[in-house]
């Protein structure tokens, strides 16, 4: 697999980077690892990937090449370890004098109820909840008026 594979497009965005991230995220996730490394190296070229198994670090064949896209990967790899996370993930970030990572963990019991089509999704509410806060969403429930209600 490489990167190409995860990304389509050769102009990069905010939201190919959220969407490179989650489905990068979740096909290690269904691969069956809950604790992952994308490491990028400086001057800025190129990011590697790392999945945990069995005590150890393995390194991916995944490589992510397209600049832009490593640019943008590395703003928002900023942005998830600046962010307070709690029970579902744990986000933290290494630095060396050439290179910068980005470890991310998942608690194997919660996301494995999320193992479906639908896991890039989940993930990416989770990890980018500014678009899925709800308490930035003024939606109430709203109970429909039945002759039941009207008495």
């Amino acid at each position: 697999m490489t990167a190409n594979d995860l990304t389509q497009n050769s102009h990069s965005s905010c939201d190919d980077a959220r969407k490179f991230l989650c489905t990068y995220l979740a096909q290690t996730i269904r691969g069956g690892s809950v604790r992952m490394r994308i490491r990028l190296h400086q001057p800025l070229g190129a990011a590697w990937f790392y999945e945990h198994h069995h005590n150890t670090w393995h390194k991916q064949d995944v490589v992510l090449e397209n600049l832009a896209l490593v640019q943008m990967v590395l703003q928002e790899l900023a942005l998830l370890a600046s962010k307070p996370h709690g029970d579902l993930l744990q986000v933290t970030r290494h630095t060396g004098t050439d290179w910068q990572e980005t470890e991310f963990q998942f608690p194997k019991a919660e996301i494995e109820r999320h193992l479906d089509d639908n896991l890039e999704t989940y993930l990416d509410g989770l990890l980018f909840r500014d678009r899925h806060d709800s308490r930035q969403d003024a939606r109430r429930r709203v109970r429909p008026s039945s002759p039941h209600n009207n008495r």
